[in-house]
């Protein structure tokens, strides 16, 4: 009798994960507000920070601090603090580099450092 070797049928892919809305995550985290859950007021969300990198969201948990932290944002008054771990060599001299990031390139994907 002839016999055949055959390979069993691929496994179907598996199911992806459902995707989870990020004003249902902070629902979920915050279940005792209900700033995430007023459509309204834009579910709490404010500003996405440093969106080319780390993407950090700033929102508010109440009516009042929701407002407060839009004229903070409006009036230049948040501020950002980075740390940079850097690869390679540097100057042995070098103890810190310090500049300011430039607000017109805010609307590009990167952000020109003045210094």
């Amino acid at each position: 009798p002839r016999r055949r070797l055959t390979a069993p049928p691929p496994a179907p892919p598996p199911a992806p994960a459902p995707l989870l809305r990020l004003s249902s995550w902070l629902r979920a985290a915050l279940p005792g507000c209900s700033m995430p859950r007023d459509a309204g007021m834009d579910f709490g969300f404010l500003h996405r920070l440093d969106v080319p990198s780390s993407g950090l969201i700033l929102c508010g948990t109440t009516f009042s601090g929701l407002l407060a932290l839009r004229w903070q944002l409006d009036t230049y008054r948040i501020e950002r603090q980075y740390a940079v771990w850097g690869h390679g060599a540097a100057a042995s001299s070098l103890l810190e580099a310090a500049g300011r990031i430039d607000p017109r390139a805010h609307a590009s994907e990167r952000s020109l450092v003045a210094g």
